[in-house]
Parts: structure tokens; C-alpha cells; sequence
């Protein structure tokens, strides 16, 4: 074999040069299929709109969609800030049959909605919430599903003289409160 000098350092040809072709191709290979240099990709998918032809679904009743949230198995609930109501929609973006009303019903601006997947808050005795409602009117409002009236939240906290509310979460009881 001969050697030959570039940029001032030995090498030799022949079969270090194969062996370094070879191991530079494992290398790309690997750094290919190493997790962090695949490229994350995302597309929008437009579901649900109250403007016709901006999504797959028109819903009129959604509009100003505000706060969102679900159970563990439900589909999606979504309040309509500007509607005064909380719409559930599938993961396909199809609105649901039921629709509830967040009172005051009378321009209630419903804003934040939270699962409540404890039994401490009730809408009435014996039947515990699992949503819990608040709006910039300065109301709390909770649903369940055992509840006479389904369409409409039962109020539990009324306004309080310019209390409003745009945001909730929900504790298990001695859960560290970080955030």
C-alpha cells in the first residue's frame, strides 16, 4: 500500500479508505434513525367552526369558544363564551346532541370549564359534579349527569359585585397545589 499526505497528515488508500467510507455510512445510518434527528410533523385539521367552509363541521352555537376540557372517556366539552353555553364534540369534530346552558342565562360569558372527577362538589345531595363551570359574570355553575334538567348548569356561586372568572382547576383533596 502507498501513503499519501493531506492537509499534512499520513493516510493510506486501498482499505482504510473502504473501512472509512463504511463506518461513515453506519454513522448517517444511525444518526437517521436516532429519535431526536427525526423531523416532528404536524398538520392542522380545522374540525369545528361557527363560520361555514373554515372547518369540516359548522356549529352556529360555537362561537367563542373559550375553555375545553373531558373526562377520561367523554368526547371533548367546549364553551361558547359568547353563547353562554357548553357544547360537546366528538374527536371528529360532529356536535353532540346535548347542549347545556351556564347561567345566568340571560348573556352568561362562559369561560372556564373544568372535569371534576372527585365526589366533594355537588350539584345537589347525592349527586356530585362532573363539570364545574365559571364565567366572567362572576358565577360558578356545575353539571352532572344525574341532574333532573341535563340542558342546563345548576349556579352555585352567584356574581359577586365585579368577581369574574376565566380560569379553573380542579384537586384531588391533599393534592400539592403547583401552578
Amino acid at each position: 500500500m502507498r501513503t499519501n499526505r493531506i492537509n499534512g497528515t499520513a493516510g493510506r488508500t486501498g482499505m482504510t479508505d473502504q473501512r472509512l467510507g463504511v463506518a461513515a455510512l453506519v454513522s448517517g445510518m444511525m444518526l437517521g434513525l436516532c429519535p431526536g434527528s427525526l423531523a416532528q410533523f404536524y398538520q392542522q385539521t380545522n374540525l369545528v367552526s361557527d363560520v361555514p367552509g373554515v372547518a369540516a363541521v359548522t356549529d352556529t352555537n360555537l362561537m367563542g369558544a373559550w375553555g375545553t376540557t373531558r373526562t377520561p372517556s367523554s368526547p371533548w366539552w367546549v364553551n361558547s363564551k359568547v353563547g353562554g353555553v357548553s357544547l360537546i364534540i366528538n374527536g371528529a369534530g360532529q356536535p353532540q346532541p346535548l347542549v347545556v346552558a351556564i347561567p345566568p342565562t340571560n348573556g352568561a360569558t362562559a369561560t372556564a370549564i373544568t372535569f371534576n372527577g372527585g365526589t366533594g362538589f355537588e350539584v345537589s345531595t347525592g349527586k356530585p359534579t362532573v363539570f364545574i363551570f365559571a364565567t366572567l359574570n362572576g358565577t360558578i355553575s356545575a353539571w352532572s349527569p344525574m341532574q333532573s334538567n341535563r340542558n342546563l348548569a345548576v349556579l352555585k356561586v352567584a356574581h359577586s359585585g365585579g368577581a369574574g372568572v376565566d380560569g379553573t382547576r380542579a384537586f384531588p383533596r391533599g393534592a400539592a397545589r403547583n401552578g
